[in-house]
């Protein structure tokens, strides 16, 4: 019966020893999903950035006045002699 403790114990050792390593695996798997994760979302947030930039200038009321007149879409400055009024009596 004594003889039998000592091989008991080592196989949980091998047991526990296994464990360990296929966690340690697992959590450096996990780690590196996590880290290209990361450098995705900071790719996109650059992405999301240089369009917020590129909207901003192009919402500007000079180029989108430039565009309207030139643009090939044949707008043209409203006046007065270009505007008709219904007047309600």
């Amino acid at each position: 019966m004594k003889a039998q403790i000592p091989w008991v114990l080592a196989i949980i050792l091998i047991v526990s020893a296994l464990g360990l390593i296929n966690s340690q695996y697992r959590a450096r798997k996990i780690f590196a999903q996590v880290e290209k994760a990361q450098a995705e979302t900071r790719q996109l947030d650059l992405e999301w950035g240089q369009l917020q930039l590129k909207q901003s200038s192009a919402s500007k009321h000079s180029v989108v006045e430039s565009k309207a007149e030139s643009g090939g879409m044949d707008m043209v400055r409203i006046t007065k002699a270009n505007t008709e009024f219904l007047r309600t009596e």
